[in-house]
């Protein structure tokens, strides 16, 4: 019904009167020749009916042969509204080039977001879809999500999943991140626990099996600290998984070396600030773009822009470029043993999560124009592990 309604709107419809005593033999003429006629209805001194543009044009001789008269009561269509902007082209060519814009923008690929990530970065991912060909501008009909998605999970190991879906221009990219398993031993399987780090026990807190060490002992590394092997009351071996935490004071020697020569890029002339539009990765300046000399520092910011609370498909980039020089600079000892704390503080934040740990300077001294700085770093942690005992 609508692709009739289309074809008719651009052939252009008339709706005309009919009057005359032989009107029946005029409709019987129309349809003879096979001229198009719908909509006909009889009225008290004739008929109305509807043709397109062309075969109205060709009712004339039939109506001047049968005697009747033909008034137009109405007529639309691509023809007629063609022929009123005839003199105005320019805005009918503009404005079908904007419908013919908006329906190709409709199918390409306006905003990406990523959701479901937390160790991945939402940048990595970008980075990646985009290394194989998806970003903004991508046409959406020629995306193919399944291989797609293959793909990327093969570029980013530490993905479990991924699914691509879109709603209108939006893109969606959902992920799900691997879980890292721990060390798993079969309950039913005898094992021991034994010293994952040298320390000193503080504590011991037996669920399964017979400590081994006392508080206040020292340990190494593989130490048992709890059996699950031990004999029974008629002097049988028995095998058991032994469960449990242990608590010790682990100690760890840290050390860095700070050169005290440090080479810096420094501000050399006054900055100026570019704006640049970002179309679909197409890059329009905003400014006069001249060849940059010597050495130089660009600071980049990018600005979503928005219309109506509506993302649209167009970015702006500011980017801030200051002249630099180079100069050694020399870093007094205090300045060097910063950055060796600044160091250190990171070191236990990475591999002493959840725990207290302290750190205390053992040794501290120049050495050939570095600053040398040991730390040890003492921690209370659980160091039960779990290991299978073989029989």
């Amino acid at each position: 019904m609508y692709l009739v309604s289309f074809i008719r709107w651009l052939l252009g419809t008339v709706q005309f009167r009919l009057r005359g005593i032989f009107s029946e033999r005029f409709i019987n003429l129309v349809n003879k020749n096979g001229l198009r006629l719908w909509g006909l209805q009889k009225e008290p001194e004739g008929f109305t009916a509807n043709t397109v543009a062309r075969d109205y044009k060709q009712m004339h001789h039939l109506a001047r042969s049968t005697g009747v008269r033909l008034r137009i009561q109405k007529k639309k269509g691509l023809p007629f509204w063609a022929r009123r902007y005839r003199k105005r082209i320019g805005a009918v060519v503009g404005l079908l080039l904007c419908a013919g814009f908006l329906l190709h923008m409709s199918h390409l690929t306006w905003t990406i977001q990523v959701t479901g990530n937390e160790k991945v970065s939402t940048q990595s991912i970008l980075q990646t879809l985009s290394d194989l060909g998806v970003n903004k501008g991508k046409d959406l009909r020629r995306l193919n999500r399944k291989a797609t998605e293959e793909k990327a999970l093969l570029a980013l190991p530490d993905l479990a999943d991924m699914t691509i879906s879109n709603k209108g221009t939006q893109l969606f990219i959902e992920v799900r991140e691997q879980q890292k398993k721990g060390e798993i031993v079969d309950p039913r399987q005898p094992c021991d626990i034994v010293a994952a780090k040298k320390g000193k026990i503080l504590r011991i807190q037996p669920l399964e099996g017979h400590p081994q060490v006392e508080i206040g002992q020292y340990v190494g590394q593989g130490d048992v600290l709890i059996s699950g092997m031990f004999q029974d009351y008629w002097q049988r071996t028995v095998y058991k998984h032994a469960q449990g935490e242990v608590w010790a004071q682990t100690e760890e020697k840290v050390s860095y070396l700070i050169p005290l020569q440090k080479t810096e890029w420094v501000p050399a002339g006054e900055a100026k600030e570019q704006r640049v539009l970002d179309l679909f990765g197409f890059k329009l300046p905003l400014y006069f773009p001249k060849k940059l000399e010597g050495e130089f520092m660009i600071q980049k910011k990018k600005w979503d822009l928005k219309l109506l609370s509506v993302e649209i498909p167009i970015d702006l980039i500011t980017q801030k470029i200051t002249p630099v020089k180079s100069q050694v600079r020399t870093l007094t000892s205090e300045e060097a043993k910063q950055q060796a704390d600044e160091q250190v503080q990171a070191f236990m934040a990475q591999n002493y999560k959840d725990l207290a740990p302290q750190c205390a300077v053992t040794q501290l001294e120049e050495r050939d124009g570095s600053l040398f700085v040991e730390y040890t770093v003492t921690c209370e942690e659980n160091i039960a592990k779990s290991q299978e005992i073989s029989q």
